[in-house]
């Protein structure tokens, strides 16, 4: 099927040892995935990879979901990570998505990884979703390798976490989007208490208090 489209249900508890991908595997495919929560799966292994979401060589769509609580086993210093997900050579879409919790043992993409390992370019665009409470790197970019060209957009958004880019990436651009620690380069962006509603207990109530700074601030 050249294109396949994942809607409107969770993918929970799911485990894989000594692989990748605990609630999905994709290879080759251009996949939609619309209100889709992932939650609690994971990976075992020193190499394993993408504690929800293992993709490679894929065109990948996900918009208004959910991962909290993945994990991923990969131990190593080089060539992969992803607690939420792991994007391998892909063109990798978020929309309106929330992540928090996830975690890799060796903190490199707490919530994403990304980088090249066939001949596409990685390609990362994030927009009006939200990332907290992660350890390490929430988003880890890797241009170290094979030329990788990393493309990076991110929009509208609030990254509360570090970001790490081993190497340099190829393009980026920041705009409107609330970032741990300091200012992005780029349009409309700040760097300040989000002001989450109830980040913290079993609610998790990503909704934003009055007056927060990130309450009309995304692009106009």
């Amino acid at each position: 099927q050249d294109h396949a489209t994942i809607e409107n249900f969770t993918l929970t508890d799911g485990y894989v040892n000594g692989s990748h991908g605990g609630a999905l595997y994709t290879y080759h495919v251009d996949l939609t995935i619309d209100n889709v929560d992932m939650i609690d799966n994971a990976v075992e292994g020193s190499s394993a990879m993408g504690g929800a979401i293992y993709t490679r060589n894929a065109t990948v769509h996900i918009s208004n979901s959910t991962f909290a609580g993945n994990y991923a086993g990969k131990t190593g210093s080089t060539g992969g990570g992803g607690g939420a997900i792991y994007a391998g050579s892909s063109y990798l879409y978020i929309t309106k998505c929330l992540f928090y919790d996830n975690e890799v043992v060796n903190d490199w993409g707490s919530a994403i990884y990304h980088q090249k390992t066939d001949s596409t370019h990685p390609y990362l665009n994030i927009d009006h979703t939200t990332f907290d409470g992660h350890d390490g790197y929430t988003i880890f970019n890797d241009d170290n390798i094979y030329s990788a060209n990393v493309i990076l957009i991110i929009k509208n958004s609030i990254v509360w976490g570090a970001m790490y880019t081993w190497g340099t990436v190829y393009s980026y651009t920041y705009s409107y989007t609330n970032y741990f620690g300091s200012i992005l380069t780029g349009d409309g962006n700040i760097s300040s208490d989000p002001m989450f509603v109830d980040p913290s207990s079993d609610v998790r109530d990503y909704n934003l208090q009055y007056g927060s700074p990130c309450i009309d601030t995304a692009n106009p």
